[in-house]
């Protein structure tokens, strides 16, 4: 006979999932293009939304499903406008970086320069390191699509850093 989750046990589950994925989740968000603060908040909302399913134990698998709520949020809110469109790094980009904050503002204002679905593609296969597949089944786009998507994105990242292959 199966046995109702226990609420007590759902809950603790739940909040599991938060404490161990929030801070990914917002790494996802600022990636995607939104500000460090548009992301947090972004999260929480995502977060918020979901919590009776997750807490209810309605979801299979939150992590995912968490993911995909936050790239519908982050369309939702049009965040690709918050970002500063500032010039990119030029001569030697990729040799002068000497820190990580660099290295990761350079990296976000390229990004910003993409199409939002391009910016989408490139985050989830080469940052988050994820397969064409998945990469399509997140987004709700073919294989194809992201392959697409990925060429258009890298060539536009190479104009901007004048990168030679």
């Amino acid at each position: 006979m199966a046995v109702a989750p226990d609420s007590a046990v759902a809950r603790v589950a739940a909040e599991r999932v938060f404490v161990e994925h929030h801070r990914s989740l917002v790494r996802l968000g600022v990636l995607l293009g939104a500000s460090q603060t548009g992301a947090e908040d972004a999260v929480a909302e995502v977060f918020a939304r979901s919590w009776k399913a997750i807490d209810a134990g309605r979801v299979r698998d939150p992590v995912p499903y968490l993911r995909r709520s936050l790239v519908n949020e982050l369309r939702r809110r049009g965040r690709r406008q918050l970002l500063e469109r500032a010039a990119p790094p030029t001569n030697g980009a990729s040799a002068g970086f000497e820190n990580e904050s660099v290295v990761r503002d350079a990296t976000v204002r390229a990004l910003s320069m993409l199409s939002v679905r391009q910016r989408e593609v490139l985050v989830l296969r080469y940052l988050e390191d994820w397969s064409e597949a998945d990469t399509g089944r997140l987004l709700g786009i073919s294989a194809g699509s992201v392959k697409r998507h990925t060429y258009r994105g890298l060539a536009r990242l190479r104009e901007v850093w004048r990168i030679d292959d």
